[in-house]
């Protein structure tokens, strides 16, 4: 059945061990979730912590429950799949908590779409052998040499890649005549030949040597199912559906018969963190009609957000529909303490503030296993360990499963889909971000160049982006180009760990003086914001645009609110909400509008044009940078909606919730 939690009871949520945080599913996703169906594939987009993942899991355990209420011998079985093999683990854990029926667990496998073409092939014609990244570049430097082309191994490998394996080209005249989407450098007609021949060595040496690769797996795979007479699956959910290769995404369409509740895609593609581009309506996946957008991030707090977007730069982000993606709207409810951005002199120095960071917040009461730490490269992840555990903290990595105890440690990309109460970056620094290898040189190709980087700046922004409540980011020596100016760095170096003291208010009840919406708290400077914890910010901030019907006055909330004010907490959980300090004149509240948290530390989204109370919002005239504490000039419109409806966002616990007990869908 469904729970309609109230503030407190989501406050002492973020008191409790953080896995817990994870089994919720907010309403906004409900109706996106359990919908009884769709009439063909669906896509679902969202900034990081939006709930694309939960949404996709409580889609996947409803289609299961349907299949095993089927009669025996139907098809009816649920792929979950990702690009990434720790995620999918990680999504076959989530599931086990999220499904206790054994016989609807049963239909649902969850693969990575690497592990699923090799089971199909494995099944065709016993185990292959993928040829590692060494091999792979060996191969090429070699085919290169003898080519005597002016083009870098790294350039024929991505060709052969993006290009030949993408389209399945299986004829010199089919790579001749073929369009190169997504390629920045002309190739003549001429080179096109002695590329095509490179490639053919390649793929020849390799199958002399019984090996392949995870391409052109998929691509064998491919061709293995499409003259099944039943599909593999009925129905697919690809999470970080944005990292597929075209041959991949072809695999998943030979996997399941076109139809209703074919496909279920979650995607960001301000996360596409490897050099795969697709356009779903070039392999024929339609979801016009069924596309659905998720901006509140209930994860990460707004501080994290303002400062983590702008390191995505201004260069346009394509989304998988061929078009510019904008995280518009994209905003947060909850407040907390800014990012804490360090430099240090060398290795050593920042291994020792890293060990220091991880013991101040495992004093906060944070649970080792909610505290992430991550860099660009394996070998400083390594090193990073080897210092933490003589330094007495144990770490575990990433890929461990079951419950592993100890500092979770591992790569950016290892990091994808994951998340953390408390995250470090480290070694962000020129050098290791970007990563020089991964940055195709800019007089070779500017357009790859160009993709290079934004790539680089979207690994960054998903390792910032998996903190909920605290983020640390350091460097040696010269830091990163991506990261914001030094002077954008919050007025202390470091990081609070604690509300900052406040002058206590008076234990009057705040709704009975009217407010003018000017008034500011004590000591309160542009250039010093207010610090909200997340439990208060979940309390002051409206979470969506539709307020919730059938509970208490908001007033009310403002009367308990002030009280809380003298038993510990912060005046400053007042702020935001109707008749506080900050919030709307009382006249909003009698009109029961919604009131949105208002944005911490401005700036402009890529691709974006701000408007007000938007997480990019230029809130203030004038071109210098925006700076924390800077407020809206003015709010947006608002709904009215009943005065007597209790704000709070309700949420649902992470089970399978019977069929009977969910709201219809509008």
């Amino acid at each position: 059945m469904t729970v309609d939690e109230t503030w407190d009871e989501v406050a002492q949520l973020l008191s409790h061990p953080f896995t817990q945080w994870r089994t919720f599913l907010h309403p906004s996703q409900l109706k996106i979730a359990y919908r009884p169906s769709y009439s063909g594939p669906v896509q679902v987009t969202g900034g990081p912590g939006t709930g694309k993942t939960v949404t996709l899991l409580h889609r996947a355990a409803f289609l299961a429950a349907q299949a095993a209420a089927r009669p025996p011998g139907e098809p009816g079985r649920v792929l979950i799949t990702s690009f990434n093999g720790i995620l999918a683990d990680s999504l076959a854990t989530q599931l086990d908590l999220l499904i206790q029926d054994e016989n609807v667990r049963r239909q649902i496998e969850v693969l990575n779409v690497d592990r699923l073409a090799y089971a199909v092939v494995k099944a065709a014609r016993g185990a292959p052998v993928i040829a590692d990244e060494g091999t792979l570049r060996a191969l090429w430097t070699d085919a290169a040499a003898d080519a005597g082309l002016d083009l870098t191994p790294a350039f024929l490998k991505n060709e052969w890649e993006q290009v030949i394996l993408a389209q399945d080209l299986s004829s010199e005249q089919a790579y001749l005549t073929c369009l190169r989407s997504g390629r920045g450098r002309p190739l003549t007609k001429n080179q096109r030949g002695q590329v095509w021949q490179a490639a053919q060595r390649v793929t020849e040496e390799l199958a002399a040597a019984r090996q392949t690769t995870h391409l052109q797996l998929a691509n064998e795979a491919t061709h293995l199912l499409r003259p099944a007479e039943s599909p593999r699956y009925r129905h697919i959910l690809v999470d970080d559906a944005q990292d597929l290769h075209p041959t991949q995404w072809k695999l998943l369409r030979a996997a399941v018969a076109p139809g209703p509740d074919d496909l279920f895609i979650a995607a960001d593609p301000h996360q596409r963190i490897y050099n795969n581009r697709v356009s779903l309506a070039s392999l024929r996946i339609n979801v016009r009609g069924r596309s659905h957008r998720l901006s509140l991030n209930y994860r990460t707090t707004q501080e994290i957000l303002a400062w983590a977007v702008p390191v995505l730069g201004t260069d346009p982000v394509t989304g998988m529909d061929g078009e510019v993606d904008s995280l518009a709207g994209y905003r947060s409810p909850m407040h907390g303490a800014p990012p804490q951005l360090r430099a240090a002199a060398n290795r050593s120095e920042e291994f020792a503030w890293l060990a220091e960071r991880i013991r101040a917040w495992l004093a906060l009461g944070i649970e080792p296993q909610a505290i992430g730490v991550t860099a660009r490269s394996a070998d400083l992840v390594r090193e990073a360990r080897e210092m933490l555990k003589a330094d007495g903290i144990a770490t575990t990595p990433l890929s461990a499963r079951g419950s592993a105890q100890g500092v979770r440690a591992g790569t950016m990309h290892a990091m994808k889909g994951l998340e953390f109460q408390a995250v470090a970056v480290i070694g962000v620094e020129h050098g290791q971000v970007p990563e020089p290898a991964a940055v195709t040189s800019e007089g070779e190709d500017a357009v790859a160049y160009a993709q290079d980087l934004l790539r680089e700046r979207c690994t960054l922004f998903v390792a910032c982006t998996r903190a909920r409540d605290y983020l640390y980011v350091s460097g040696t020596g010269e830091l990163s180009l991506f990261l914001p100016p030094r002077a954008e760095e919050p007025p202390s170096a470091e990081l609070p760990l604690e509300e900052p003291p406040r002058e206590e208010e008076p234990q009057a009840e705040l709704d009975s003086v009217p407010s003018t919406g000017q008034e500011k708290s004590p000591g309160h400077t542009p250039t010093s914001p207010d610090v909200v914890s997340s439990q208060g910010g979940l309390r002051l901030c409206e979470d969506s645009w539709r307020p919730l019907r059938g509970h208490r006055n908001p007033r009310r909330t403002v009367r308990e609110a002030a009280r809380s004010s003298n038993s510990g907490e912060a005046p400053a959980a007042l702020a935001g909400l109707p008749g506080g300090r900050d919030g709307g004149s009382r006249d909003n509240e009698l009109q029961g509008r919604s009131v949105l948290a208002r944005p911490v530390g401005g700036c402009q989204l890529p691709g974006h044009t701000a408007g007000p109370g938007d997480l990019g919002a230029r809130v203030q005239q004038g071109d210098r940078p925006p700076r924390d504490g800077d407020v809206p000039r003015s709010a947006p419109p608002l709904p009215r909606a009943d005065p007597h409806a209790r704000r709070h966002p309700r949420l649902l616990p992470w089970r399978l919730l019977p069929a009977a007990a969910l709201p219809s869908p509008a």
